[in-house]
């Protein structure tokens, strides 16, 4: 009776933790300034609202299947060097607010510079052309400041072209001599015409033909996490079309400010430039520690 009785309390014990309300948080515990990380987060009980703030910023997430997974980054800035930064989530169950948070790292990397000779028109724009660069950068940054709803960011995603890399992202770069800040992309090797692909499901948010850019895609895959594809010499989508990985979106080109044919692809995350080489399978995403939670 007594090896009974003991049985019943196990198999109680083992149903109540199977049906307990479980958290698991996974990320990096260390992170490089410039470099993009998966922040995922499960949950196995019915939650219509996640809400992340990472760096001041607050992100919205609806889990799907009790998964939110979305890219976040740290500035390319040596300053962060050293810091701790704070990932705060939240979400409300049974009537209160759970609140967790994690601590990450982040560490020094340094990044090369260049030298590159463009047009002179392409360091000092005519003055005919000032107000035409401003309607752009406005509509680029009002682009990038988007934060929308969206499914779970993949773990792969598909290169947008084969070719390798030729100019790495977080180069401090310089034109004709003048220095211009750092690479705030990644240059992939593509002749003209190369069809380019998109790297996840999103939406095409701006499209158009650049001064500096040349002919851009903006595609937004939620959670501020917004792709950009520069230099095009044809777009094959519409403003607000849907794409999924792998949907061919334009052909690769030299307009723009240019030194040869390629493909500039950016990563964003709320306007700031991430590393986008991760997105093309050439580097890895830092590794990732979870830590499990009951409430």
């Amino acid at each position: 009776m007594k090896k009974l009785l003991h049985a019943l309390l196990l198999l109680l014990i083992l149903v109540a933790c199977a049906h307990a309300a479980r958290l698991r948080v996974s990320v990096p515990e260390t992170v490089n300034q410039g470099q993009p990380f998966f922040a995922q987060i499960r949950v196995n009980v019915p939650v219509p609202e996640m809400r992340l703030m990472w760096r001041g910023s607050r992100y919205t997430a609806r889990p799907k299947n009790g998964l939110c997974r979305t890219l976040l980054g740290v500035p390319n800035d040596e300053k962060q060097a050293g810091s701790t930064q704070k990932l705060t989530l939240e979400f409300d169950w049974k009537g209160q607010t759970i609140q967790v948070e994690r601590d990450i790292r982040v560490s020094l990397k340094r990044y090369p510079s260049e030298k590159l000779k463009v047009s002179p028109k392409m360091v000092t724009p005519p003055a005919s052309l000032r107000s035409r660069i401003e309607r752009e950068r406005a509509a680029v940054k009002k682009t990038l400041a988007l934060r929308t709803h969206a499914d779970p960011l993949p773990r792969t995603f598909t290169p947008p072209v084969k070719g390798s890399p030729t100019s790495l992202y977080g180069k401090s770069r310089s034109y004709n001599g003048v220095v211009k800040g750092r690479h705030g992309g990644l240059d992939l090797r593509a002749a003209v015409g190369t069809k380019v692909r998109a790297p996840a499901a999103g939406r095409v948010v701006l499209t158009g033909n650049h001064y500096y850019a040349g002919g851009s895609v903006y595609i937004d895959h939620g959670m501020g996490v917004i792709t950009t594809y520069f230099h095009l010499s044809k777009i094959l989508v519409k403003d607000g079309a849907r794409v999924k990985a792998g949907d061919v979106i334009a052909l690769s080109g030299a307009t723009g400010r240019v030194t040869g044919p390629h493909l500039h692809l950016g990563l964003y995350l709320s306007g700031t430039p991430l590393d986008p080489l991760p997105l093309t399978g050439r580097a890895p995403f830092p590794a990732e520690t979870e830590t499990i939670y009951n409430f």
